[in-house]
């Protein structure tokens, strides 16, 4: 064939492809285009197998190369491996940010799945000392999407949530899992923020096969101006036309 979709799920994999010559003494040399598909014994001769070990993909995208022999090419391309996924958000000190979270795995049935999220202050944002909670995504009438049990721990270094399904579900390439709910403290300064990523978990597939997470990409939540509400002026009237003045506003949630 002149295409390979690798199975695996973007994890290591190894395979052969059978090699029609059409003479015993036809040699044929073989070559891959990315050092991530090497390839066993690529000069032979005749009808051969051609071993090839394709190493995981790091990557949070698919990616390709091509498999050379004599004239002819076999184009190979690697899913990516399973990973959580986190949207980037932003709230104002004092305030709950709802950050979206999917997982993003090859579409299958998930007999389980177990997802961990972290939440890491950057620089000198302070530390969330409040539990993170969880919305789950509503989902659609005839399919509600079921709730997880939720385990939270909050520390100096941050706070994490994990979230455990034991119902089977559907998942898929950017399976939305719902909203973490993110209590930024009030003491959190516009321009502030917090790293946050799925930093591992499983979930078995319809084979009941455990199928690891890699920690997925870090996303930003922002702190952002907080919302500034006045509660009276100083002075209270002016005179239209007359001599300049300062207008004093006093109130709360002014950012400079």
């Amino acid at each position: 064939g002149t295409t390979l979709s690798l199975p695996g799920g973007g994890n290591a994999d190894n395979g052969k492809l059978k090699v029609l010559a059409n003479s015993d003494v036809c040699n044929w040399q073989a070559a891959s285009s990315a050092p991530w598909l090497t390839l066993t014994g690529p000069n032979q001769s005749g009808i051969g197998n051609l071993p090839y070990v394709a190493a995981p993909n790091p990557g949070f995208v698919p990616r390709s190369a091509t498999i050379t022999i004599g004239n002819q090419s076999v184009a190979v391309t690697q899913n990516v491996q399973s990973y959580l996924s986190a949207a980037a958000a932003s709230g104002v000190p004092g305030s709950i940010a709802r950050v979206t979270v999917a997982v993003v795995t090859p579409p299958t049935a998930a007999s389980s799945l177990t997802a961990t999220f972290s939440v890491v202050p950057n620089a000198s944002a302070p530390a969330i000392t409040a539990a993170l909670s969880f919305q789950p995504d509503p989902g659609t009438p005839t399919y509600p999407v079921p709730t997880p049990a939720i385990a939270v721990s909050n520390s100096s270094s941050g706070a994490t949530i994990t979230l455990t399904w034991q119902q089977e579900f559907l998942v898929g390439q950017g399976y939305l899992m719902g909203e973490i709910l993110v209590p930024i403290p009030s003491t959190a300064t516009t321009g502030q923020s917090y790293a946050v990523q799925g930093t591992g978990g499983n979930w078995v597939d319809y084979e009941y096969v455990p199928q690891a997470f890699i920690p997925g990409m870090i996303a930003t939540l922002t702190v952002g101006n907080p919302f500034p509400a006045s509660k009276w002026l100083s002075p209270v009237s002016a005179a239209p036309g007359g001599a300049g003045l300062t207008l004093t506003v006093n109130g709360e949630g002014f950012a400079p």
